[in-house]
């Protein structure tokens, strides 16, 4: 992989050993309890094990619902030949190359962060996938024969990445599965889509919620109002974000302040806007355009169902100059402090 490649490998040694070490919960790749999705699971598993599995696969849902978990599930039946529990043996030798990041037969790209705002895979980067994919599969250590490629974030890939999965797609060489996770499918192609087949997964039940919470060693927050939960949305990731105390508090000043719009208490404003300069700042500044988001979508669903249209086009307009705002902000790397205190004003004017 070329130096500077704007793309992070799953597995590297850099990603274990730093990485890993901070996060407050496992790698996709690390974990073997799938909560929520063993219906999909089952259904593409008995198309494997009879020999109709598509090569392509679309893996999409919300954020942090675990797509990228569920396709190394799937990876771990592949690679193993075994199915069901037989399958997420920790201690099988497959499997612990898997958590590594070191299997041969394994291949993961993710969009890199390092950068900051913009995120990347890169055309160079999904080449080398595709090479990845015209190499025989080891079989080694009894492996069952497969060779699995996984993107995670895949909607992060420009047109010309997107383009370069053509072939692999409409060409896919014996025992190749390609497994695409994104949020977003309406961001791919349709020549990418059209030849993948799509696997939608939905947010978790508040009880498998629950139990994924409380499995990667975290707790349930505890909401303040509805916006919470509905940030939350049976998200795992949103779950563990909300009981981090930073992003608690921002969650609940953001919606006290939403919440009094028109006339926000300039004060508030100010105290809670002037806390997003610093760079650690980064993630709970994207968790308040995601609340923002929220709150916008809702006022115009209840403002249309009132038979309100007007007002419901303002408040869409405002959605789309909000998100211009974050946009740019991010591209530019603009002040937050005050991209935020414009943005307010931009609500206030819209809410008026």
């Amino acid at each position: 992989m070329s130096k500077g490649s704007g793309l992070a490998r799953s597995g590297t040694k850099a990603e274990t050993s730093g990485e890993a070490a901070e996060r407050p919960w496992r790698h996709p790749r690390e974990t073997y309890a799938l909560f929520g999705h063993s219906g999909a699971l089952s259904a593409l598993e008995r198309d494997w094990q009879a020999g109709t599995l598509h090569h392509g696969l679309l893996i999409c849902g919300p954020r942090g619902i675990g797509k990228a978990t569920f396709a190394y599930a799937l990876a771990r039946r592949l690679l193993t030949g075994k199915a069901g529990s037989q399958a997420d043996i920790a201690d099988d030798r497959t499997n612990r190359q898997v958590a590594a990041g070191a299997h041969p037969d394994l291949l993961a790209l993710d969009a890199d962060e390092s950068t900051g705002a913009s995120r990347n895979i890169n055309v160079d980067s999904v080449r080398e996938l595709v090479s990845f994919f015209g190499l025989t599969a080891s079989g080694a250590y009894g492996d069952a024969g497969y060779r699995v490629g996984i993107i995670d974030r895949a909607d992060d890939m420009n047109t010309a990445s997107a383009n370069a999965l053509l072939k692999l797609l409409e060409e896919p060489p014996r025992n190749a599965v390609l497994m695409l996770v994104c949020e977003t499918p309406g961001r791919l192609p349709a020549t990418v889509r059209s030849r993948c087949r799509r696997v939608p997964l939905d947010p978790l039940e508040p009880s498998d919620l629950r139990a994924a919470v409380e499995h990667a060693g975290g707790t349930m927050p505890v909401a303040e109002d509805s916006l919470c939960d509905k940030w939350v949305g049976g998200s795992v990731l949103r779950a563990l974000m909300a009981s981090d105390p930073v992003i608690a508090k921002t969650i609940g000043e953001a919606g006290r302040l939403l919440h009094s719009l028109p006339n926000p208490d300039q004060g508030m404003l100010s105290g809670f806007t002037a806390g997003f300069a610093a760079r650690e700042a980064r993630t709970a500044y994207d968790v308040v355009f995601e609340l923002i988001d929220l709150h916008l979508v809702e006022m115009a669903r209840q403002t249309v169902g009132q038979g309100d249209t007007e007002r419901g086009a303002v408040l869409a307009n405002c959605l789309q100059n909000v998100t211009g705002m974050k946009r740019e902000s991010d591209v530019l790397n603009l002040d937050r402090t005050r991209t935020l205190l414009a943005v307010f004003r931009e609500l206030s004017l819209s809410m008026n």
